[in-house]
Order: C-alpha cells, then sequence, then structure tokens
C-alpha cells in the first residue's frame, strides 16, 4: 500500500503535531512513457503507484484519502500547496 495512504504513516510522522502548510506532489496518474520519460538516453520508469492505470473515480479516492489525511493532521487554516498536471484538475478540485 502506498505511505500516503497509510493513516499510521502520518501519525507516525506528525508524533502529535499539526502541520501549519503542506507541500504535496502526488503521481498525476498519467503514463510516464510519452509524458515524462525524458527524449534523450535516460528513460524513466513508471512509478509504483498511479502511472495512469486507475480510472478517475479511483484517481479521485486516492487522491481524497492521501489529502484527507493530510488535512487530518493540519491546523485550521493551514496552507496546502498541491503540485498537479492540469490534466488531472477535475479529479484534484
Amino acid at each position: 500500500m502506498a505511505t500516503s495512504l497509510a493513516p499510521d504513516s502520518y501519525v507516525r510522522l506528525f508524533n502529535g503535531e499539526q502541520a501549519q502548510m503542506i507541500f504535496s506532489d502526488p503521481p498525476w496518474n498519467v503514463p510516464i512513457a510519452g509524458n515524462v520519460s525524458g527524449i534523450g538516453k535516460v528513460k524513466r520508469d513508471n512509478f509504483a503507484v498511479a502511472c495512469g492505470e486507475m480510472s478517475s473515480t479511483e484517481f479521485e479516492n486516492f487522491l481524497q484519502t492521501a489529502h484527507g489525511h493530510a488535512s487530518a493532521h493540519s491546523t485550521d487554516g493551514s496552507i496546502h500547496i498541491v503540485c498537479m498536471g492540469w490534466s488531472k484538475m477535475r479529479e484534484l478540485y
């Protein structure tokens, strides 16, 4: 299971503290090949999760779970900066 989906990983990370800011760059659910695989000698492999294999609904659930855990460990009014490709804005929203 991806660490971002495991509630216990947040408990260990935050150790009872609350975040005032979160910066995240979750997987974008796009295949690496043809998108960000590189044009030179170096070719990138797919990530373990969210490399285009999820449906829109599955990806929305993935994002909701991961960011829900982060929010649960954040103060009211905290700032959350999330990097995401433009083609996945609907799922992120």
